[in-house]
């Protein structure tokens, strides 16, 4: 299956073209989605040789996410879907950036499930974030996204106990990703050992 992605929820444009086992990916930092977004579609179907007649469905991120920048996304996948009679496949940032880190660390972890914080800036000091466990075939959100800020979650994430070697939490945090993490040197001391920086790419 041939899927194009649009991802315009943060401050990077990114599109990827997923092609069997094959990921292509174009991204623009700095710039205005609405001037950049068909350009890197353009650009990725030419350097993959695919034309959108050859898609299988469009995938875009409908957020939490930057609203001007979702809008942008959203409008175009339903253009291109519509021009090419496509199904558009929404798909929520959060979980993504949680399949994500489960994918990255799948060499190192087998078969063990991974219990992923997915987090994203929402400036104004707050986070938005939910809890997922992930598996090579599943992405399973533990609860619902919510909007707090970085002291609560630190509550919820790493519990008092855990710095005094002990877990009162259900379940055990195994990674943090995403933006939200930029908020983590105000966060309580003893939370700091337990922050991740998320990956650059």
């Amino acid at each position: 299956m041939t899927i194009l992605a649009l991802e315009t929820s943060a401050a990077r444009c990114q599109v990827a073209l997923l092609d069997g086992s094959t990921l292509h990916v174009v991204e623009e930092r700095e710039a205005q989605h609405s001037r950049v977004v068909l350009a890197l579609v353009e650009k990725l179907l030419e350097e993959a040789g695919c034309a959108l007649s050859g898609l299988q469905a469009i995938a875009v991120s409908h957020g939490p996410g930057s609203f001007t920048g979702l809008r942008i996304g959203i409008a175009v996948a339903q253009g291109l879907a519509y021009a090419s009679n496509l199904p558009v496949v929404p798909i929520g940032t959060l979980a993504a950036l949680a399949y994500q880190a489960e994918h990255e660390s799948r060499v190192s972890r087998g078969d063990s499930p991974l219990h992923v914080l997915a987090t994203i800036d929402a400036r104004k000091e707050q986070i938005y974030y939910a809890w997922f466990e992930c598996s090579e075939n599943s992405v399973q959100m533990l609860g619902t996204q919510s909007l707090d800020d970085p002291a609560k979650l630190a509550q919820q994430a790493v519990p008092d106990g855990y710095s005094k070697g002990y877990s009162n939490g259900q379940q055990p945090l195994q990674t943090a990703v995403g933006t939200g993490l930029r908020y983590a040197d105000s966060l309580p001391g003893w939370v700091q050992p337990y922050c991740i920086e998320p990956a650059s790419s």
